[in-house]
């Protein structure tokens, strides 16, 4: 999906969040990279992560995620590059490195799980108003594919304000709105995730089927659910008035990672 809209005629695809494989940062940084120093560095930890990531492929880790203190060992270092690109990327790869260390480090004794949430929040932040600066259009128009936590507007369940409201911010700034949209699956008994699953969604998860995909306005709702005359769950609630549409896809597969088995030589059991 992502590649069709990439090879839309005008169209720019880039990331707002931490990268969880240090691999395509790497690869990005020795295509631009042109110190010395630099490009030995890349080179050898580029190495290490993709043998670390083949060998790890079917539990899906990676060096990154595993080892974040081997990332920022490359990383924190003075006057690595006088290339603003190429200090932007080592300055994403130290985030996300610092930000999974957080997260592994993460436990009722300490607040590095919130640190880890408002970290990641914010640089998301930063990295779409990079890219909308860069993009040289007065007003652009953006398509953002996120998870709930950040698409949603408002306090996410992370507790932290997402990047969802700067969207609506920018877009309001330029005469413009924003379009959010709460993605879910409904699925048969039994059949991998479903909405069904959840009691707290049952009126929402009501109006979808297995058998096509619903769009459900959530815009009307907002009202009667301020004024109690519609008595909604917690969750739900924070759906509504978060989202402005619900879309139901109905029956749908898991993905697998086949390929990645076929890929490393393994075969099914």
């Amino acid at each position: 999906m992502i590649a069709d809209v990439a090879a839309i005629p005008g169209a720019d695809v880039w990331g707002v969040d931490r990268t969880l494989s240090s691999v395509l940062p790497l690869e990005r940084l020795l295509d631009r990279a042109r110190e010395p120093a630099l490009r030995v560095h890349v080179e050898e930890h580029l190495a290490q992560a993709r043998a670390f990531n083949r060998e790890h492929l079917l539990l899906r880790d990676t060096l990154l995620s595993r080892e974040p203190e081997r990332i920022l060992e490359l990383v924190r270092r003075e006057g690595w590059s006088s290339d603003p690109d190429c200090r932007w990327m080592l300055e994403r790869l130290e985030m996300s490195a610092r930000n999974m260390r957080l997260y592994r480090n993460a436990s009722p004794d300490n607040a590095d799980g919130y640190l880890s949430n408002l970290e990641r929040e914010e640089a998301m932040v930063e990295a779409l108003l990079r890219h909308a600066r860069a993009s040289g259009i007065e007003a652009p128009r953006v398509v953002l594919k996120l998870g709930h936590y950040h698409a949603i507007r408002g306090l996410s369940w992370s507790n932290v304000f997402s990047v969802g409201n700067v969207l609506d911010g920018l877009a309001r700034a330029n005469d413009l709105r924003s379009f959010h949209v709460d993605v879910n699956v409904i699925n048969r008994p039994g059949q991998h995730w479903s909405l069904t699953d959840f009691p707290e969604y049952a009126p929402l998860a009501a109006a979808g089927s297995p058998d096509r995909c619903v769009l459900v306005d959530l815009r009307p709702l907002r009202g009667l659910v301020h004024s109690g005359a519609l008595a909604v769950s917690d969750e739900l609630r924070r759906r509504i008035f978060g989202f402005d549409a619900a879309l139901l896809i109905g029956d749908t597969r898991p993905g697998t990672i086949e390929w990645a088995a076929e890929l490393v030589g393994e075969k099914d059991e």
